[in-house]
């Protein structure tokens, strides 16, 4: 059972550059490899179309990973490897993304 998401958010604006399918054929398989082992129990790409009011979105892509065990979560984000796939970043993006972790308290 998944207990905390940790979504990672790439931002939609006139300035960034994002290499989609870098980020989709390379990083993710990597992030996802590396923090298997670290406890992750599941992962979800979006790529966002449109905004609530249909405009532009204010974010790009997603992705969210799933964990069952908040220790296992703040392990993998004090470990070696954050260092390592925060290092891919430049590959993809010219822009940090927002992380939001949050538990999970409803679902279907």
């Amino acid at each position: 059972m998944v207990a905390i998401n940790l979504t990672i958010l790439y931002p939609n604006n006139d300035d960034i550059k994002f290499n989609f399918e870098y980020f989709v054929g390379t990083h993710v398989p990597k992030l996802t490899a590396a923090l298997k082992d670290l406890g992750l129990v599941g992962w979800e790409v979006v790529k966002y179309s449109h905004g609530a009011d249909g405009g532009s979105p204010a974010y790009q892509a997603g992705l969210i990973l799933k964990w069952d065990d908040k220790e296992k979560l703040q392990a993998a984000r004090d470990g070696p490897v954050k260092a390592e796939l925060v290092a891919d970043l430049p590959n993809f993006s010219n822009q940090k993304p927002t992380v939001l972790a949050g538990g999970i308290v409803s679902s279907s």
